[in-house]
């Protein structure tokens, strides 16, 4: 992969995962990508950060991280992959134990691929009545079919992607790969 760019977002949580703070461009960040604006910083500013994470897999793996860094007392990166219906980011998450207690996690933007035959609308979240829910892993962005594991650019032929909401879980070759690797 390429190398860093600059942060591209931020944020501080204390011991109890509460968010205490936000990078600068945390609200710009969000209208780019078309985010809940119940997600703007003065709206999750108090709030547990794991009220802003989908399913138990990916937050059992967000706290693991974040207590690895917390109890060695060292950065921990972590590649993982933050699409949209039109755009592939590859990124990495840097979890930095402060002095205080508190936690620093960092996100860059290593690439940006465009999805080819994008779909022309935002994901859709959680269970939605009258909507079939799919499947997703929260690290490597792909989506489980016919018990594969497959790209968007694949998905679109199977799922109408209009009347299907997403689920969010971590796939058996990213639990793999963060057993396996050496990542400390």
């Amino acid at each position: 992969m390429q190398q860093k760019n600059k942060v591209q977002n931020s944020y501080v949580i204390n011991k109890d995962f509460i968010i205490i703070d936000v990078h600068p461009n945390w609200d710009k960040f969000l209208r780019e990508n078309d985010g809940d604006r119940n997600t703007l910083s003065n709206n999750i500013k108090g709030k547990n950060i794991m009220e802003y994470i989908k399913g138990d897999s990916v937050k059992m793996w967000y706290e693991s991280i974040i207590n690895l860094a917390k109890n060695l007392g060292i950065n921990i990166t972590r590649p993982y992959r933050c699409d949209s219906h039109d755009k592939k980011r590859f990124m990495e998450m840097e979890v930095i134990p402060l002095r205080n207690g508190d936690i620093l996690i960092n996100h860059y933007i290593i690439k940006v691929e465009e999805v080819r035959d994008h779909i022309n609308h935002p994901f859709l979240f959680g269970n939605i009545k009258g909507k079939e829910t799919i499947l997703r892993c929260s690290i490597c962005n792909r989506f489980h079919y016919n018990n594969s594991w497959i790209e968007i650019e694949e998905a679109i032929k199977y799922y109408k992607f209009t009347n299907i909401t997403i689920s969010d879980i971590i796939c058996n070759d990213c639990i793999k790969r963060e057993l396996l690797e050496d990542k400390i």
